[in-house]
């Protein structure tokens, strides 16, 4: 008996971790309870009921948002294991009218790019550098140390805390058995879970390519224009042939930069022609690229 006992709390804890909101509704719960939450292990409260009745009623008073409503679903049949473990209790920034999490839930690009951006595991830092590139954004006003206590208590995917491959599999489909919920984090389901290619997800967020990756999209658009362009041929489709002639030309010119380059040096330095070519598309594109 005590063995399954203890398996159905290893069962239960597994779940729990699937729920990525975790954190703030176990704050909630222990604040419930009236007590001053600090670092440490806290039991579950004795009268659920009243504590999720609480936690309800404090996540009603958050501004209307994809991320309230999350929560709110996993009200309906909360389960929480038997304690708690916190790292950190302090959520409301030092200075603000309005509690930056607050911010960054409402303001739909940001929540997103957290939400894809931990799901593949980036960093604080790398979040917080695409987030300012949001036109017209929040940056500003939005610290790192503000993506950490968001990342803790509204999106948590540390291992450290329970996240694991399982979580993010059980979490996926939680998104995707209810259609409205899967429309809201639409973006999420598609960039967040390694279903996209890196291109898809270097497009989306308008990610800045390495001086390699833009090498090898030139090869890849060459190959791929000499492949049509054969096709085109051996079809007698010259109209088409002429078009995909002139992209081969374009893309085998940029390659030829790079073939100079390594006569000049006698060996291949992928790296130095990438920064030759991305030069050459500066100067033909603009700054941004190609459009």
């Amino acid at each position: 008996m005590r063995k399954r006992t203890s398996k159905i709390q290893c069962d239960n804890q597994n779940l729990w971790n699937s729920i990525i909101p975790r954190k703030i509704i176990e704050l909630l719960l222990i604040e419930s309870t009236g007590k001053k939450v600090v670092r440490g292990t806290y039991p579950c409260p004795k009268n659920l009921k009243a504590a999720i009745e609480y936690v309800r009623e404090a996540i009603l008073k958050y501004p209307s948002s994809e991320m309230r409503e999350l929560i709110l679903s996993y009200l309906v049949n909360l389960k929480p294991p038997e304690k708690f473990v916190f790292q950190m209790t302090f959520l409301a920034a030092t200075r603000a009218d309005e509690p930056r999490h607050f911010q960054i839930m409402t303001d739909k690009e940001t929540s997103e790019i957290i939400q894809v951006f931990s799901l593949l595991g980036h960093s604080d830092s790398f979040i917080l550098d695409r987030i300012r590139d949001i036109p017209y954004g929040p940056s500003g006003q939005i610290s790192i140390q503000d993506i950490r206590k968001y990342r803790y208590f509204f999106w948590n995917t540390a291992t450290i805390n329970g996240w694991s491959h399982v979580s993010q599999d059980s979490f996926k489909t939680y998104l995707m058995k209810n259609k409205k919920r899967a429309a809201a984090f639409n973006t999420t389901l598609h960039y967040g879970f390694g279903g996209a290619s890196r291109d898809e997800v270097i497009l989306k967020f308008k990610l800045p390519k390495t001086p390699d990756q833009i090498y090898q999209s030139i090869q890849q658009t060459s190959q791929l224009a000499q492949q049509r362009l054969q096709e085109s041929l051996e079809v007698g489709d010259y109209k088409a042939g002429a078009a995909y002639s002139q992209i081969f030309s374009r893309q085998m010119k940029y390659t030829r930069i790079g073939d100079n380059n390594s006569q000049k040096g006698g060996e291949e330095d992928d790296t130095l022609v990438a920064k030759q070519i991305l030069k050459k598309e500066t100067q033909v594109y603009g700054i941004g690229g190609r459009e």
